[in-house]
């Protein structure tokens, strides 16, 4: 399990470092999940990632890093279900206008949790 949360940190660390070189790519990442069923099933993914967070956690280092992230995975898939489409969508799109500046620091967030994830597995 512990080869899985390295594995999931590095494929957000990847993944993170490839939107911050090209921020443009962002707008199309949300488009993709905007897209009809694409929003449910990226709620489906962040309840899976976050399952297997939870489940992998007892055997990391850091287990309440792994723990933390997992509870806001789950949250995350969570919210993508209960919440209405066009509520995310307004959400996402807020995200969008912002400025590249922005957008790169919040890409920061993400590459530290990514970077965590891979440490503390």
């Amino acid at each position: 399990m512990v080869v899985i949360v390295k594995l999931l940190g590095l494929i957000i660390a990847a993944l993170v470092i490839c939107l911050i070189i090209k921020p443009q790519l962002v707008s199309k990442w949300m488009d993709f999940w905007k897209k009809g069923k694409n929003m449910y099933l990226g709620g489906l993914i962040s309840l899976i990632i976050g399952t297997i967070l939870l489940l992998a956690a007892s055997q990391c280092k850091l287990t309440w890093i792994v723990v933390l992230v997992g509870i806001l995975s789950l949250i995350k898939g969570i919210l993508l279900f209960v919440l209405k489409p066009a509520k995310i969508e307004l959400w996402m799109n807020w995200w969008i206008s912002k400025p590249v500046i922005i957008i790169r620091l919040a890409l920061l967030f993400n590459l530290g949790i990514g970077l965590l994830l891979i440490y503390s597995a």
